[in-house]
């Protein structure tokens, strides 16, 4: 499973050069204390190289941003391509 993260106030080129990244993580279940973690590259691309089939909760976090989550269900024979735009915080 691949994607990409977006942020609402920064151009694609912004992102790279004030290297800003957000943490994305593959939970069995919401209470899943050892999550499959990744972090963006430099324009904001992620990639797990090899996830099990399954149900899984999928969190995406970066500071300054609201935290993104929502359950997924990944078949077998699935590649999955996800984009996610995180928005800023509410102050």
């Amino acid at each position: 499973m691949r994607g990409y993260v977006a942020f609402e106030d920064l151009s694609y080129n912004d992102v790279a050069e004030r290297k800003v990244h957000a943490t994305v993580e593959l939970r069995r279940h919401a209470g899943d204390k050892d999550p499959v973690t990744v972090k963006t590259d430099e324009h904001g691309l992620y990639d797990f190289q090899s996830v099990s089939p399954g149900e899984y909760v999928l969190r995406i976090s970066s500071p300054g941003y609201r935290v993104y989550e929502t359950e997924i269900y990944l078949p077998s024979d699935f590649i999955g391509n996800l984009a996610v735009m995180l928005k800023k915080e509410k102050r």
